[in-house]
């Protein structure tokens, strides 16, 4: 398979690395990396290739989408920021006829983490002696708090746990209401991500947590999800292809 790597940074350099290790030959395209083979998305930068794997930027991801949707190619989108445009994004993918996958974040580990998450939630949900809280650790060059996958692992427990309503993700000092989830955030050193869950009652504590130790994982995801889209037509999320890795 021929891939597209749009978008030539850290995440750009290690999906290449990855995809010619599983054979795939990778054609990379950067407006601002001269060491990007092209320097433009276009008919010419994209001549011959099966799969777009878009990693750029939330500015620029729209009109990237539209760009290969308009020359017919199937993409996986990993940037992130661009969400509000996601119905408009929809149509454009459909309206053309092509294949594409998206999510906020490809690991394969955390996607399979939120699966754990869920299940867990739906044990615990009539058990009230316990209660739940979480917590996530990245890097002191992190400028977001909390996390997006922080985020996503309180909403499935709020989700799946009726007692619970509510998030607090901030500074909390007061105690907690009954129906709330304090999931905090720690910035420093170089930890890449680690997200915890606790259910913790007056005679136990079970933890669940996933440690990110690179951005391999993020571009393996990537490099499955080329080759899950390739030969599909329409509208994907990374649920499709966890199922299709799972066997579900």
């Amino acid at each position: 398979m021929r891939i597209a790597i749009v978008g030539y940074g850290r995440m750009g350099h290690e999906i290449e690395g990855l995809a010619t290790g599983r054979g795939h030959e990778c054609v990379t395209i950067d407006t601002s990396n001269t060491d990007a083979r092209y320097n433009e998305l276009s008919e010419t930068s994209l001549k011959g290739c099966d799969v777009c794997i878009d990693f750029t930027q939330p500015d620029s991801a729209v009109t990237n989408i539209e760009m290969m949707a308009g020359l017919g190619k199937n993409m996986v989108v990993g940037t992130t920021g661009w969400y509000r445009r996601l119905p408009y994004v929809k149509e454009v993918v459909l309206d053309n006829d092509v294949g594409f996958l998206w999510s906020p974040n490809f690991s394969i580990g955390v996607n399979l983490y939120f699966r754990l998450v869920e299940a867990a939630a739906k044990l615990f949900n009539n058990i009230d002696d316990y209660d739940i809280m979480g917590y996530e650790i990245h890097h002191n060059g992190k400028v977001d708090s909390p996390s997006g996958t922080a985020i996503k692992i309180a909403n499935i427990l709020i989700e799946g746990i009726n007692r619970k309503n509510k998030v607090e993700y901030g500074m909390l000092n007061r105690k907690p209401d009954p129906d709330e989830i304090h999931f905090a955030s720690v910035r420093g050193g170089s930890n890449p991500g680690l997200h915890t869950v606790q259910f913790d009652s007056p005679f136990d504590t079970i933890e669940m947590s996933h440690q990110n130790r690179s951005r391999k994982g993020l571009a393996l995801g990537a490099v499955l999800g080329a080759e899950f889209i390739k030969d599909r037509k329409g509208f994907y999320e990374i649920e499709d292809l966890i199922d299709s890795l799972i066997g579900g």
